[in-house]
């Protein structure tokens, strides 16, 4: 769960790239040409999202609740270091 910090990838971003992930693999499905194996691959790719879906729905429920939002911001770098500074309360850390 790392690169969704705003000074990597972002929460918004990040999630969506989860996303997209699970997603791709059923793109690059329609482009295979073995029709013998490609029942197979489907009921795997299938049965592999079922359980990423359920795994990131037991991850939300065991974390602590401040911070999902970390997920689905759209805070960036910039704007996470202003607040940063703002929210300093000397100046060493500031």
């Amino acid at each position: 769960m790392h690169l969704r910090h705003p000074y990597e990838l972002g929460g918004q971003a990040f999630s969506v790239s989860m996303i997209w992930a699970q997603i791709f693999p059923f793109v690059a499905l329609q482009f295979f040409d073995n029709d013998d194996v490609k029942g197979i691959i489907t009921l795997m790719l299938f049965g592999l999202s079922s359980l990423w879906l359920v795994m990131n729905i037991i991850f939300f429920k065991t974390i602590n609740r401040k911070y999902i939002r970390t997920f689905f911001t759209r805070k960036t770098s910039a704007e996470y270091t202003c607040e940063r500074f703002l929210d300093a309360k000397d100046d060493r850390t500031r």
